[in-house]
This record gives C-alpha cells, sequence and structure tokens, in this order.
C-alpha cells in the first residue's frame, strides 16, 4: 500500500472509516499491520529489483537449475502483467472514478437496472 498504488487509497479509506467511528485502537492495529508487511515484502522486493542476476539465481533456490526465469518471458505473459500494473497503477491515481463506475456498472449488470 504506498502512494499513488490502488492498496494505498484502500488503507487510507479503511483509516479514516475507523477514525470516523472513534475505534482509534483499530487505526493502530491498521498501521501495525501496514508496517509488518512492509518490513515482510522488502526482502522480496529488493531481490526482485535491485539484485543482480547471479544474486537474484542464489536466492531462487527452488528452481531447477536450466528453468527459465522472470526476465526471459516472452511477450505473451509480459503483455498481461504490463497490462494490470497499468490498470493498478490507473486506479490509484484515480481511486473513486474508475471504481465508482465499475461498481455501477458491475450493479447495472447484475441487476438488471
Amino acid at each position: 500500500g504506498i502512494p499513488p498504488l490502488n492498496g494505498f487509497v484502500g488503507k487510507v479509506f479503511l483509516t479514516v472509516g475507523v477514525l470516523d467511528a472513534g475505534q482509534f485502537a483499530y487505526a493502530v492495529l491498521l498501521l501495525i499491520g501496514s508496517l509488518m508487511a512492509g518490513v515482510y515484502y522488502l526482502p522480496i522486493i529488493i531481490t526482485a529489483f535491485f539484485a543482480t542476476s547471479e544474486e537474484a539465481q542464489q536466492q531462487l533456490t527452488l528452481a531447477p537449475p536450466n528453468s527459465r526465469r522472470g526476465w526471459e518471458i516472452g511477450p505473451s505473459m509480459l503483455l498481461p502483467m504490463v497490462v494490470l500494473a497499468g490498470i493498478i497503477l490507473l486506479s490509484g491515481i484515480v481511486p473513486d472514478n474508475l471504481a465508482l463506475e465499475l461498481s455501477r456498472q458491475a450493479a447495472n449488470l447484475l441487476l438488471g437496472s
């Protein structure tokens, strides 16, 4: 949940709702959970984005030695990841309009109104 991604927007809305309800203990729990998740994912992010290929290969001990690595994927696998990453960035930058419009369309489709 880092800005401007959609996870951050969700955590902000949860925190604002909890504070509006006067439940400060839950707001503290949300913050502690966010910090713990950040600490948990930090080694994964460092390995994925900042490690050299030799360091990453040492970290990925579960894959067989001759298996393909993530940086050797073809366009058919790269395109969906790029599209989803774009949607995540877009929904984080414009959270209100996109999510609300998609919810309305889904409700109209399901309820037939």
